[in-house]
């Protein structure tokens, strides 16, 4: 029996956290049963291409949409979706112009499902555009999934969120790969420097420039500290010029993307996360499971504070509080996985149920 092929929608599959939530899925789902493949709407290769290939995934490159070329974009998918009849589940990620490629995935058969993963399309012109294009697709999907449930009312509504058609999709995690005994006994007397990390896409979003600023406090108060950055994006540049202006280029470390975060993890003391807007940051929970302190903005969920490991502060604070709540706070790691696993952030059960909704679907079409 050849396993039922589900496929995956996104613009790309570098090491973001929507990407990076479903790539863990996919290293713990039964592959004789299910596998997934990908539509990605770039020519560049992703970071995880490799990856899903070794384990037995299919990449498609579909034409990336501007707008004018939406009739080519509507007959690339017609002619992929007659070619590939195989498929009769589609996972739409790329929520922006999924009421396109959804709608036509709906007039060949197939069962449709877009998922949210945010609570904003962002600020300006084009986040306008954005927002009119997800208008429709709460009406147009078979399934809505999302990561949390801000993030499920902010593109589906209320609701639509109480109907059956919607399911609560958490970011969840191998929560063992992140738990080491010996570093939670390890007392922070014992360390020579405090290390403060940040992971995410160098964008306007992540608010790496106040990032940046409470480091530049926090130093003052503590200068046996250093800031690890892990990510690439468009303003990684500007906020290295942004680092050298501040004279810290010699305690902020710019890492790229990193295959193992888990590793960076464990070096952690601090997680500072300052994002403007998120729906349920897989980071945060990462950063929760290697039981280190998160200070965080006040604009994202309060279903991120799964933990006691969370510190929320307001954007309106200036750099210097936020500064001064780190130095004040004990920086001892926990062990929270008996928190994360209570509130159901534990990827064995997540991947059972979704395989489950999977195959039953399938059989259906």
């Amino acid at each position: 029996m050849h396993p039922i092929r589900i496929l995956h929608v996104f613009g790309r599959v570098d090491r973001g956290g929507a990407e990076t939530m479903i790539m863990n899925l996919y290293r713990n789902i039964d592959k004789s049963l299910i596998q997934f493949d990908f539509a990605v709407h770039t020519n560049d290769i992703c970071d995880y291409e490799e990856e899903i290939m070794g384990l037995g995934g299919k990449i498609y490159r579909l034409p990336q949409f501007n707008g004018i070329n939406i009739i080519n974009y509507i007959n690339a998918w017609r002619n992929f979706l007659k070619i590939h009849q195989e498929y009769k589940i589609i996972h739409g990620h790329m929520y922006s112009i999924a009421s396109i490629y959804l709608l036509i995935a709906k007039s060949y058969g197939l069962y449709t499902i877009a998922h949210s993963h945010s609570t904003s399309n962002g600020s300006g012109i084009k986040s306008i555009v954005k927002d009119i294009f997800c208008l429709p697709l709460k009406y147009i999907c078979d399934y809505k999934m999302a990561c949390g449930i801000d993030a499920a009312k902010w593109l589906f509504g209320e609701k639509r969120i109480r109907e059956n058609s919607f399911h609560l999709l958490k970011n969840a995690i191998n929560l063992e790969e992140y738990f080491c005994k010996d570093e939670m006994d390890e007392s922070l007397s014992n360390k020579e420097r405090i290390v403060c990390g940040h992971i995410g896409r160098f964008v306007e979003v992540k608010n790496h420039r106040f990032l940046v600023d409470v480091f530049f406090e926090y130093h003052k108060l503590n200068p046996n500290s250093i800031l690890l950055l892990i990510g690439t994006g468009e303003l990684e540049d500007i906020i290295k010029e942004y680092v050298v202006k501040l004279r810290l280029e010699k305690t902020v470390f710019f890492l790229g993307n990193q295959k193992n975060v888990k590793k960076h993890l464990r070096k952690m003391d601090v997680f500072i996360f300052p994002s403007i807007y998120e729906g349920l940051p897989l980071a945060l929970v990462e950063a929760q499971a290697s039981g280190i302190q998160c200070f965080i903005s006040d604009t994202i969920s309060d279903e991120v504070c799964i933990t006691s490991c969370i510190n929320k502060l307001s954007l309106k604070e200036s750099a210097s509080v936020w500064a001064r709540c780190i130095k004040g706070k004990n920086l001892m790691k926990k062990n929270t996985h008996s928190e994360l696993r209570n509130a159901g952030y534990d990827i064995e059960n997540t991947v059972q149920w979704l395989s489950k909704f999977y195959i039953n679907h399938y059989k259906l079409r």
